[in-house]
């Protein structure tokens, strides 16, 4: 058998998410964060067991080989962007960002909905004018009307806020991450002698035997 861990954390300066420029280019540091490949943890193991042969007699019932390989990884970061043009840049494009404010692991990916799409993607959230009056929300909103007229995200202690107009939102470059990932492969295999020469493998695979969906 064979098991293997993996601790990594791959950061960089990724303006490209909004038309090759920089946020801001006063703060490079909302461009600077976890890379979209930072997978923070992986596990991986992989395991062969050979069939006694001396428990299973001659020919057919020899050379019978059970295998599978389980892997289980962290989420990958994610950056939410909004299509509003809250600095007055008029650059167009999903290039804004909220305003961020407590402990972003609050924040728990909806297998159910679009990781694309902010609002579903996070469950137990408010949306519009319920964010008016969420006590956590008014506490960090830069203004009640751009609450009204944008809303607010809440999951636990963490929130977003719309940025006040005239300003770029404080939120950093990959701190939310997506869904987790595992996975488990199975086969059967037998080598089946032919000749003193001459043998033969026979193999059955099974990918995924538990239908877990990959997201």
């Amino acid at each position: 058998g064979l098991v293997g861990y993996t601790w990594s954390h791959a950061l960089e300066v990724s303006p490209n998410n909004n038309s090759g420029l920089p946020i801001d280019s006063y703060n490079r540091a909302l461009d600077y964060g976890a890379g979209s490949n930072d997978i923070r943890h992986r596990f991986t193991m992989g395991l062969t067991y050979n069939l006694p042969e001396s428990d299973m007699g001659r020919g057919l019932l020899r050379g019978w080989r059970l295998a599978g390989n389980f892997k289980a990884q962290t989420g990958n970061p994610i950056t939410p962007t909004f299509n509003a043009d809250f600095a007055g840049t008029a650059r167009g494009g999903n290039t804004t960002r909220f305003d961020a404010f407590g402990d972003p692991s609050d924040f728990h990916p909806d297998r159910n909905n679009d990781p694309a799409n902010l609002p579903k993607f996070y469950p137990n959230i408010s949306k519009s004018n319920a964010g008016v009056s969420n006590a956590a929300c008014k506490a960090h909103a830069a203004s009640e009307a751009m609450l009204a007229a944008w809303g607010c995200w809440v999951q636990g202690s963490y929130v977003l806020t719309p940025p006040r107009l005239g300003s770029y939102g404080n939120y950093g470059k990959g701190t939310l991450r997506g869904y987790s990932f595992w996975n488990i492969d199975l086969s059967v295999a037998k080598t089946q002698t032919i000749t003193e020469r001459f043998s033969a493998e026979f193999r059955a695979q099974v990918f995924n035997p538990f239908n877990h969906p990959a997201f």
